[in-house]
């Protein structure tokens, strides 16, 4: 078989495409074409959480690990896996928003599209866990919202609490994150703008937290003045955001 006169996307069993220059000769250039969808032959059901299927592609030649398959019906598969003997690909179901429900029986000759982009992690909460630098104190914690949600290898948040301090004044508060964090590696590293409320005073300039390198999972919530933290009661920080997990 003279595989150089397939066409780029592969017919099953290969052909040739005289359109684009084939010949008899075995050392003729692929022709330009590119496939606009991968199309699986078999069925196969949306495998549980984490777990991972098997799918055949026949002629695919190449594929990206770490990429996804995408279909607008099953969802994101990350492919994990590739035999290039038998046109076999390996996939995770990650459980995104958009993905069928594992059982789901997706139908022999399913098309999917190789993507680098990912689907969105279902929301998750988290007990946060707020303590205070040297000796000031963090009680009465209240957890009003504590989410988040994994977009590739970003994870984004919403977290408002609220507490009382005591002790010592100090200008770090400390919050426990649902995900490890990955610290952002530039000069001075990088701080976002949050709401806070101190000793039942909005804070004017609002606060600013960011990961900490040193210490995965813990960011650090500090008045934008760098000043300290007033002790007392009506304590409140509100944010948004997101950060890189680490790879």
């Amino acid at each position: 078989m003279n595989y150089g006169c397939c066409q780029k996307c592969y017919s099953n069993p290969c052909s040739c495409n005289s359109s684009c220059g084939c010949t008899s000769s075995y050392i003729v250039p692929l022709c330009p074409e590119f496939c606009t969808s991968l199309s699986v032959t078999n069925a196969w059901n949306v495998p549980a959480c984490g777990q991972s299927a098997v799918l055949a592609i026949p002629g695919l030649r190449t594929v990206l690990i770490g990429s996804f398959l995408y279909n607008p019906t099953y969802g994101f598969f990350e492919i994990t896996g590739f035999n290039s003997i038998n046109y076999q690909v390996t996939v995770v179901n990650n459980c995104y928003v958009e993905n069928a429900a594992p059982g789901t029986v997706v139908p022999a000759n399913t098309k999917f599209i190789e993507s680098a982009i990912t689907g969105t992690g279902s929301t998750e909460t988290w007990t946060p866990t707020v303590t205070g630098n040297g000796g000031m104190t963090v009680t009465g914690v209240t957890i009003d919202v504590a989410e988040q949600w994994a977009v590739g290898i970003l994870e984004f948040f919403v977290l408002g609490i609220r507490f009382t301090l005591g002790g010592t004044a100090s200008d770090i508060i400390n919050v426990s994150m649902g995900t490890a964090t990955e610290g952002f590696e530039v000069t001075g590293n990088t701080n976002f703008v949050c709401h806070a409320v101190n000793n039942s005073i909005v804070v004017a300039d609002g606060a600013i937290w960011r990961p900490v390198p040193a210490d995965p999972g813990r960011i650090i919530v500090v008045p934008a003045n760098m000043g300290n933290w007033v002790l007392g009661t009506g304590g409140l920080i509100s944010m948004q955001g997101f950060y890189r997990r680490p790879s």
